[in-house]
């Protein structure tokens, strides 16, 4: 027998939300805490040391303190400036736009 169209997507949106659910409950009792403690203690004994320098030069250039000094500092360099839209003391309207040098 065949099942309508209708039929199977209401099915597939309840597994869907109970899934959800399930999984929501799970995040809220702290269920993946100790999972993801003890694959992190597991990972750090079989990986060298040599691999954990790599892993924090990506931190390092990851961070919002690098990021941002590359948008200031560098992308002066570039030509580029933070400039505001509407009245200088709006800082919240400050947008990066391309200037000329």
């Amino acid at each position: 027998m065949m099942i309508s169209k209708r039929l199977r997507i209401l099915s597939a949106s309840l597994f869907f939300f109970l899934l959800f659910i399930l999984l929501s409950g799970l995040v809220h009792y702290d269920f993946f805490r100790g999972i993801d403690y003890q694959s992190m203690l597991f990972i750090q004994k079989i990986q060298s040391l040599s691999i954990d320098y790599f892993f924090s030069v990506l931190t390092l250039l990851g961070s919002s303190e690098a990021v941002f000094r590359s948008l200031i500092i560098d992308g002066h360099h570039l030509g580029m400036s933070w400039v505001t839209c509407g009245t200088p003391a709006n800082a919240a309207t400050a947008r990066l736009t391309h200037m000329p040098f």
